[in-house]
């Protein structure tokens, strides 16, 4: 999953007709306008405004785009949210990722902030259901330590930030430094973790049995 796609409607259709020949099949969130400078629209097809997601599956696994709600229809339109559904085995399971990126400070859809990923979480786990495993990958534009509606949420509903179980009782390094590039060891001012992965039980369990391999070059 990824955030931040900047895509526009011209942008997605060139990728949508190149990415699968390279391996990966994709679920695009909404595109984005143009940017706009002076009042006329920059018309370059990787020029579009901030914000945008999508979803990938490596070829030839299918991926199918989910519904969407109204709320969620009013995310999907502001370029922040989109969901998908990936076929598991044989095809009777699917694992279903959402795709999200939260509004920064000064967003048309700021307001209320909270409750948005609050029904969010809910919305996913009420679909998703018990026996679904299912992520919620995120940029959430804001510190989530900051955040005490967000760990009230996960707790009540089962959700686990996949970054603390991996790190276990010591901190995750930061994922992003506003100063500059993300680097390995940073813990200065402006670093802060706000690139998350929350999966529900389900997949959380499937996380803790799956067998870790790194190959060093």
């Amino acid at each position: 999953a990824l955030q931040e796609a900047r895509l526009s409607a011209e942008a997605q259709a060139f990728c949508a007709s190149r990415l699968p020949f390279l391996g990966l099949n994709i679920v695009f969130g909404a595109p984005l306008p143009y940017q706009t400078w002076l009042g006329n629209a920059t018309k370059s097809m990787w020029n579009s405004i901030a914000g945008g997601t999508l979803i990938g599956a490596p070829a030839p696994t299918p991926i199918h785009c989910l519904p969407r709600d109204m709320e969620q229809e009013e995310l999907y339109e502001f370029g922040r949210w989109t969901r998908a559904a990936i076929p598991i085995g044989a095809g009777h399971r699917t694992f279903h990722i959402t795709s999200y990126y939260g509004p920064p400070k000064g967003d048309l859809i700021r307001k209320g902030y909270a409750d948005r990923l609050h029904k969010m979480l809910f919305q996913c786990s009420q679909d998703f259901g018990a026996q679904m495993p299912a992520a919620i990958c995120c940029d959430l534009n804001r510190n989530p330590d900051e955040c005490a509606f967000l760990k009230v949420a996960m707790a009540k509903l089962g959700w686990s930030d996949l970054g603390q179980v991996a790190h276990g009782e010591n901190t995750p390094p930061p994922t992003y430094y506003h100063y500059g590039t993300a680097h390995a060891g940073m813990e200065r001012h402006g670093c802060s973790r706000t690139d998350l992965i929350f999966v529900n039980p389900v997949a959380l369990a499937a996380f803790k049995s799956y067998e870790h391999t790194y190959v060093l070059r």
